[in-house]
């Protein structure tokens, strides 16, 4: 999509003498800030930054189908932050606040785990992807942004959470609509520690798709999923955060080789009606 020099709606804005056209993206504290999340004048800048570089590589490497300022804004950066929002207080302090572990599975261009690192500095956030452009464009952005305390990891979640360093080692684990929920339970969990949260960002009408899940969860030692409703930003229909607390070790086997999750979901029945345990 080419943007038009008359702006995002293709009609030429007035401005008055004297008058700065407002930044789409200082829209962002007022909005943040509606749901108790504080976004400052430097993080703003920040996301200013985040937004040219996706402009810049996103087409390199694939990154997103969305443009323009306030698109993004919305159902980029807004909807990331609604990872914080699904949180009350005492669960963001422990997921997002200092000292805290965050993974971001499946990440592709930096969501929600860049604005929410941008946001929530004190957090250590990892962002995982197997596709290495897509890594590679995330290791620019984390230096243009100056943040010290996000890692790039290239790698399948498979793989990854049978390495010690990663394993039961994380606070919160984010995923925003990369699988189904049966498949996210078995890939994000086993990284969870006890104690810790996954939450996966999904849009409305996910009863089923989480009852369908109940069993992968369960079978990975987290309890039965909570539903929050939640909604960032212009009005429209939720989104609804999936939270999974890890409740017991996940065993050892799990999560199964690679791509076979996806495949084989636990607790689904396949064509035959017969459902997986844990093959």
């Amino acid at each position: 999509m080419v943007s038009s020099p008359l702006g995002d709606a293709g009609a030429m804005v007035s401005q008055q003498p004297g008058r700065t056209q407002e930044n789409p993206l200082e829209r962002l504290i007022e909005y943040a800030g509606s749901a108790g999340i504080q976004v400052n004048e430097e993080q703003c800048r920040q996301f200013t930054v985040y937004h040219e570089l996706l402009e810049e590589h996103r087409q390199r490497a694939n990154l997103t189908a969305i443009t323009g300022l306030e698109k993004v804004r919305d159902e980029l950066f807004l909807r990331s932050l609604e990872i914080a929002v699904a949180l009350n207080g005492a669960e963001r302090e422990r997921s997002l606040g200092e000292g805290s572990r965050m993974l971001d599975i499946g990440t592709g261009a930096g969501l929600p785990g860049i604005p929410l690192a941008l946001v929530f500095p004190d957090t250590r956030v990892t962002l995982v992807d197997s596709i290495r452009k897509k890594t590679d464009f995330l290791a620019i952005a984390i230096e243009e942004l100056g943040l010290e305390r996000v890692e790039v990891v290239n790698g399948r979640a498979e793989e990854l959470a049978h390495v010690e360093e990663h394993r039961e080692s994380y606070d919160l684990v984010t995923s925003r609509a990369v699988a189904a929920l049966p498949e996210l339970a078995e890939l994000t969990i086993p990284f969870c520690k006890i104690g810790g949260m996954s939450v996966a960002l999904k849009g409305a009408n996910v009863e089923a798709e989480a009852r369908s899940a109940a069993s992968a969860a369960a079978q990975m030692g987290a309890s039965a999923a909570l539903l929050r409703p939640v909604r960032l930003g212009p009005p429209s229909d939720p989104d609804t955060a999936v939270v999974w607390r890890k409740t017991s070790k996940t065993p050892a086997r799990f999560p199964r080789r690679n791509g076979v999750p996806h495949k084989r979901p636990l607790g689904v029945p396949d064509r035959s009606g017969v459902s997986k345990a844990d093959a």
